[in-house]
């Protein structure tokens, strides 16, 4: 009995100990796991958050067996990765590949090639009576921010991170990397200001010469271009004659081959007039009103007063319908009455 006592506490203890433990990451398949803190700075200026972060996703790219790691969490300020010690590469984003939508992941396996491209739809818009049946254009894309850090030489004390600069290579050693979180879409606002506005009876446009592809290890965009569908435009009156229509949407940014120039960037707009019969189109290039500081704010500015001939945007008059006109931000099907087109 007294043996049986004595072997009691013993169990009881082992049982203890047994339930208070949990895997050690740093032991798996007898290979060696450095466990490192990822700290994303959501705090940068530059961001303009839709909402709130809901999770945080790491890519790190192993340059000595080409390997790709991959950790996602909801913690979204401090964050940890397990990995081998060997010398990484390292990519931070706000979602992870597979949560985003509107655009895809290329060349995945490679950190300098790494890239994501606006996923591109045909679109049937047969209200552009200048263009054919179908333009192709990309949805707008997601929220997107991103950080990167190379050459970081996971040791299994911690971590080295190997700054180089012009001449010296600086050595850091530290047990957590800090992530500063930077926007890689950019809101637009752009502005229309037009004369003979109490003609208008809805709007529609198609804009070219924005990013299609953004790579992440550098957050620079290719020389590839996309084009975008403005459908849902606000109003404003600003007198019996003239107004303001204006519309907002987020991009990648400004292509690698942007210069300024007036044909960089256009809006081709078509305005439903208020007969609802007519329509006039205008083609209105506006490169030369976006500069390349501007694109890396998160929200540019475009008012477009001119036509390419440097003529104001005035709509004709029209014999206004009995009840008279009044914009409407959203038309369906508004090419099957159409009576004629005036281009401008």
């Amino acid at each position: 009995m007294k043996r049986l006592l004595t072997i009691l506490p013993i169990i009881g203890l082992l049982s203890l100990l047994v339930s208070s433990c949990s895997f050690d990451p740093h032991y798996y398949e007898d290979k060696i796991y450095v466990s490192m803190a990822i700290v994303p700075d959501w705090s940068i200026d530059k961001i303009h958050q839709p909402e709130p972060p809901t999770g945080v996703s790491s890519y790190s790219f192993c340059r000595e067996t080409g390997e790709v790691i991959r950790t996602s969490s909801n913690k979204i300020d401090t964050f940890k990765t397990y990995l081998p010690p060997h010398t990484f590469d390292l990519v931070v984003l706000n979602q992870s590949y597979d949560e985003f939508g509107t655009v895809e992941f290329l060349d995945q396996k490679s950190y300098k090639d790494l890239r994501v491209k606006l996923i591109v739809i045909d679109s049937k818009t047969k209200w552009y009576s200048s263009k054919a049946e179908v333009v192709t254009v990309s949805n707008f894309p997601e929220w997107m921010v991103c950080s990167s850090k190379e050459d970081l030489e996971f040791t299994e004390g911690g971590t080295i991170y190997r700054k180089r600069e012009e001449d010296t290579k600086k050595t850091v050693r530290d047990t957590l990397i800090n992530a500063p979180m930077e926007p890689m879409t950019f809101q637009v606002q752009m502005n229309v200001h037009i004369k003979g506005f109490q003609n208008l009876y809805s709007a529609r446009a198609l804009t070219s010469g924005w990013a299609c592809e953004r790579y992440l290890s550098t957050n620079k965009t290719s020389n590839q271009q996309t084009s975008f569908a403005l459908e849902k435009w606000g109003a404003t009156s600003q007198s019996d004659t003239t107004g303001v229509i204006s519309i907002t949407f987020r991009t990648l940014g400004l292509p690698s081959t942007f210069t300024g120039k007036k044909d960089d960037t256009v809006l081709e707009l078509s305005c439903l007039l208020a007969d609802k019969k007519t329509v006039a189109d205008f083609y209105l290039p506006f490169g030369d009103l976006i500069s390349i500081k501007q694109e890396e704010k998160i929200e540019v500015v475009v008012d477009i007063w001119k036509t390419k001939d440097g003529k104001d945007i005035i709509l004709p008059n029209v014999d206004l319908p009995e009840g008279g006109g009044g914009f409407q931000a959203y038309v369906e099907d508004w090419i099957e009455e159409i009576e004629q087109t005036i281009t401008f």
